[in-house]
């Protein structure tokens, strides 16, 4: 995601602009698989700039946002430039997503538990549908989708 550091203000333009010309001329790509990223030896001279790969231009591709911009000397007063930085300020950290969800899960689970006999009414009901749909197993899961 060293696409990202063009939109960091706290990086000297010089040093963006400089991102934002090795993103420009990035290939596009069809597929990206998942996988480990293999990193640049990493040094004292080190640069963000040394990190640019093929998925630097994955941001832009995922916003449907054309790279053209990033080829211009004035890239940063673009409308594109505009929608990208809006679009990473409105991101919440996931973190912060995650654990909201597990606040809201442990809630749950103790409001339910509170009662032993409602408790094992839930554990009843978690069985028999494991029972009807055969959902034992998270390979038995992926499968459905």
């Amino acid at each position: 995601m060293i696409g990202i550091s063009l939109f960091n203000e706290a990086i000297p333009a010089a040093e963006r602009t400089l991102l934002a010309k090795q993103i420009y001329n990035l290939a596009a790509t069809e597929d990206l698989e998942i996988i480990k990223p293999v990193l640049p030896p990493l040094s004292d001279t080190s640069q963000i700039a040394d990190f640019i790969g093929e998925r630097s231009r994955f941001l832009f591709d995922v916003l449907g946002v054309p790279l053209d911009f990033l080829a211009e000397d004035d890239w940063m007063e673009h409308q594109e430039y505009t929608t990208v930085k809006t679009a990473l300020r409105n991101l919440s950290p996931l973190n912060d997503s995650s654990e909201r969800a597990l606040a809201l899960a442990t809630t749950f689970n103790a409001t339910i538990t509170k009662d032993e006999a409602r408790f094992q009414e839930l554990i009843q009901v978690v069985e028999a549908h494991r029972k009807q749909f055969g959902l034992g197993s998270k390979a038995a899961l992926k499968k459905l989708f």
